[in-house]
């Protein structure tokens, strides 16, 4: 006898609930956690940096220290796993496929003016015409 369409979400529901019930008990953080920390330790980079610089548009980042801050602020307030917490913020840090897309990312100016920054549209993607 076929599922119907309720009992499967019903399954699915309760097996994607035990799948993140086994990662908690790992000691992993769920993508949310981890993108938080990672926006933490953006703004703790930011603040950190040359003070001169931030209203130039120029303020550099280490990249490293975003790492860092953004693993301790897991591993050490939020008690998870220290091993997990270094691979889940490695994985929300590193290129995806999708970053090799023409217009996915914004391009630095050529001038170079702070702030400069264009977005282009996806080779994929079809302008609207106006009536």
């Amino acid at each position: 006898m076929t599922k119907t369409i309720a009992q499967r979400r019903r399954e699915d529901r309760e097996r994607k609930r035990l799948e993140r019930q086994r990662k908690r008990d790992a000691g992993v953080p769920s993508a949310t956690q981890v993108q938080n920390a990672v926006t933490e330790a953006v703004s703790f980079a930011i603040l950190t940096a040359d003070r001169r610089l931030i209203r130039t548009g120029r303020v550099p980042i280490n990249a490293a220290l975003i790492y860092a801050v953004a693993v301790d602020i897991l591993s050490k307030r939020g008690a998870f796993d220290k091993q997990a917490t270094r691979k889940a913020v490695r994985d929300a840090l590193a290129p995806r496929d999708a970053h090799r897309l023409a217009g996915h990312l914004p391009s630095v100016s050529p001038d170079g003016a702070a702030f400069g920054y264009k977005i282009k549209p996806a080779p994929y993607v079809t302008r609207r015409q106006s009536p």
